[in-house]
Order: C-alpha cells, then sequence, then structure tokens
C-alpha cells in the first residue's frame, strides 16, 4: 500500500511539473528576449544569454567568426570573403597561414 500511494504521488507531482513548465516557458523566453539587442534576437543559433559574436581583426577589419566542417572536423574560421559558390576564411590561430577557401 505504502509503495503504490509513493508512486501516485510521484506520478501527480511529475505530472504538475511539466504542466507548470509549459504553462511558464513562454515568460522565462520573453524575459530572455528583453535582455538581449534586437541584432541578438535575429541572430540564428544564438545563446539564451545575451552574448556578442567572436570577432576577429584581420588586416584592420573585423569579421564574425563561425564555426566551418572542415575535413571532417569543424573549426573556428572567420570569414573574410562571403561568396556563392566559395568563400575564403581565415584562421584566427595562425592567420599568416592566408586565405582558406572553402
Amino acid at each position: 500500500m505504502q509503495a503504490r500511494s509513493v508512486g501516485q504521488s510521484f506520478a501527480v507531482t511529475f505530472f504538475a511539473v511539466v504542466l507548470l513548465a509549459a504553462f511558464l516557458s513562454p515568460l522565462v523566453r520573453a524575459a530572455t528576449y528583453s535582455i538581449k539587442s534586437p541584432e541578438q534576437i535575429s541572430q540564428v543559433d544564438s545563446p539564451i544569454y545575451p552574448a556578442d559574436p567572436l570577432q576577429f581583426t584581420y588586416k584592420g577589419r573585423d569579421y564574425d567568426v563561425y564555426q566551418v566542417p572542415i575535413d571532417g572536423a569543424t573549426r573556428s574560421l572567420a570569414l573574410v570573403k562571403k561568396g556563392r559558390a566559395e568563400s575564403q576564411f581565415v584562421d584566427p590561430t595562425k592567420p599568416s597561414a592566408g586565405l582558406i577557401t572553402w
């Protein structure tokens, strides 16, 4: 009898917590949006917390850093020249190596 009562209590509590989380999730989302800038809100895959994107200065200009898949691995590269067929990146850890065409 005792184990059944504990199981029922757990089930009711779990259901209540899930229902409460679903009910409050829009409020949490609105709260996180209120502390972000419009640029951060419009970025795809931006973190929940307000954070500026990584940037790298190359030849006197600032470029955004992206995660780029190259040869089966993902590397952080700064996008220097955006193109439709190919883009050119620079590795922030080795800028003297030149541009990487992807």
